[in-house]
């Protein structure tokens, strides 16, 4: 596999360097793609060349730096493939892993090689010529693999065109295009430099105002299929609980998607102003937990959900941290983004972040939706989401935004439990909303543990009640349940819906604080060849 060098030479609970994504590694990019250059101080400085072909980063180290002048041939030595994810990494490596020290964004961009030959072949044959269109390099570049030697060794020119620049020095551009942190400032672990707002709009559309106190969040339809056409944007979809981020005076507070604060919730996410380059700034993205596979997983995230009081927050946030994955930009330095469209709210909030273990950009890729659903079901991801690059931010649910689920799950409300052996309780029963209405959907009896089984049943008791909480329901026995209000919402995996509308092999995933039960309706798919919601059922979603 052409990342398995990269993976073998680093261990990822010791470097905040990205582990490989299996659901990206396998796409073929279209061209133009984009290019890395990261300045390395490491045992030696030197600077790396990454160019992104066929889902991964080919990386070259260029021990002097890429040159704008003709006259300055540059040795280039061909290393390992990079994930994608690593071009915008930033930071310091730990003493004691391969490559330790201090990793500066140099530079990044778009780059396209020249002529009806694409990249891959030309590299092949050992010539590549390219075309960069970056924040500091510009025009045309060669990289030729120098004959005679059993080493990777290759020569990085720059061609003769008006982006040429004879005696160019590349220590008069040595601030990172992503914080404006010198190199020794990295390696401090100094704040980024913030910029200072200019009063111009930073995309078209852009609005002046005030912060917004509040945002209901911009929601997706259930889809069967990636709809058809083009102008669609492919991301993963992260399991987990959907956080909008607020920043201000150098403080982040992170609300759910009922706008209940959960700042406190999260206490390793509390730094993340110092990781984005901006004065004021609204961020829309999911707090998820990823497995040692870097796979995230619902279930490993409720433990943080469950935690109440300083000290079990800490002590859940030390087992099993968070990693907040950003999507969207709402708000910038002064300026309401909403009614920009979606790709230009995505590339600039990536513009402004500085790459971090605990914050991650969520990379989309253009009208691929067929292939990274693929790539998602071979890693065993919930699904994909599609959205139309030129969407604005709605607060409700979108046929702009479309969810594409590889497993059945969704939420739904707990409206009672039984009591068999169990000190507890046996099983919970489920119920959704139709037509305002409470339905009996199953009972779930698996998917907990001691420490669940206690909480849930704690937080069962404040809600008993004799009256069952169904309008009307179909069930086998109403014998020995206890009624609760359903107020609680949980989230179920379940193998599909029987004909009597009920779930088959439902299994307990968790709570969900952050729903409305009214909100737990069972979810249709909007047919894949329309982008129209469905009738009056705009309501039907749990998704995030």
């Amino acid at each position: 596999m052409a990342l398995e060098e990269y993976k073998r030479k680093r261990n990822f609970s010791k470097t905040p360097e990205p582990a490989p994504d299996k659901e990206k590694g396998a796409i073929e990019a279209k061209e133009p793609c984009r290019y890395f250059i990261q300045r390395h101080d490491a045992t030696r400085l030197h600077y790396d060349l990454r160019l992104e072909v066929d889902g991964v980063l080919k990386s070259w180290a260029v021990p002097k730096g890429p040159s704008l002048d003709p006259t300055q041939k540059r040795l280039a030595m061909e290393v390992e493939d990079h994930p994608l994810g690593y071009g915008t990494f930033e930071g310091n490596i730990p003493e004691g892993n391969y490559g330790a020290g201090s990793v500066m964004l140099w530079d990044r961009g778009r780059f396209e090689a020249v002529g009806p030959t694409p990249a891959r072949e030309q590299l092949a044959h050992g010539e590549l010529k390219f075309d960069l269109e970056g924040e500091k390099l510009h025009g045309g570049f060669a990289l030729i693999k120098m004959k005679r030697t059993q080493k990777n060794e290759w020569l990085l020119i720059k061609h003769r065109d008006e982006s040429a620049v004879d005696g160019w020095n590349i220590e008069d551009v040595n601030r990172s295009i992503s914080t404006k942190r010198t190199q020794d400032e990295i390696a401090a672990d100094a704040p980024l430099v913030k910029s200072t707002p200019s009063g111009r709009a930073p995309l078209a559309g852009a609005v002046r105002a005030a912060m917004p106190e509040e945002i209901e969040p911009m929601k997706a339809f259930l889809t069967d299929s990636p709809p058809e056409g083009t102008g669609w944007l492919y991301e993963i979809k992260w399991d987990g609980v959907r956080a909008l981020g607020y920043v201000k005076n150098e403080k982040l507070k992170l609300y759910s998607r009922k706008s209940q604060p959960i700042t406190a919730q999260y206490p390793e996410l509390a730094d993340f102003a110092k990781h984005v380059n901006a004065e004021s700034a609204v961020v829309d993205g999911e707090i998820a937990v990823v497995d040692e596979n870097g796979r995230p997983e619902f279930q490993l995230l409720q433990p943080r959900i469950m935690a109440s009081g300083k000290a079990a927050i800490a002590e859940a946030a030390a087992a099993a941290p968070v990693t907040y994955y950003l999507f969207d930009l709402l708000y910038y330095n002064g300026f309401d983004l909403r009614k920009c469209p979606l790709i230009e709210r995505k590339e600039l909030l990536k513009s402004i972040l500085s790459n971090h273990p605990r914050f991650r950009y969520s990379e989309h890729f253009e009208d691929q939706g067929k292939e990274l659903l693929a790539q998602a079901r071979k890693a065993s991801l919930e699904g994909v989401i599609a959205k139309k690059a030129a969407s604005l931010y709605e607060s409700k649910r979108s046929a702009a935004w479309l969810k594409l689920k590889l497993v059945q799950q969704q939420e739904f409300v707990i409206c009672g439990f039984t009591k068999k052996l169990r000190d507890t309780f046996a099983s919970l029963m489920l119920g959704i909303y139709r037509d305002g209405k409470l339905e009996y959907a199953g009972n779930v009896g698996t998917g907990f543990n001691e420490a669940s089984l206690n909480a849930i049943y704690h937080k069962l008791q404040p809600l008993i009640t004799a009256r069952s909480p169904f309008t009307t329901y179909k069930l086998p026995t109403s014998r020995g349940v206890t009624w609760v209000k359903p107020e609680l919402v949980c989230e179920i995996k379940f193998a599909q819906w029987t004909k009597d509308s009920h779930l088959r092999a439902p299994v307990f995933l968790g709570l969900r604080p952050d729903a409305d039960p009214k909100d737990c309706v069972r979810e249709v798919a909007v047919p894949s060849e329309t982008t129209a919601p469905p009738k009056k059922t705009a309501r039907r979603v749990s998704g995030r």
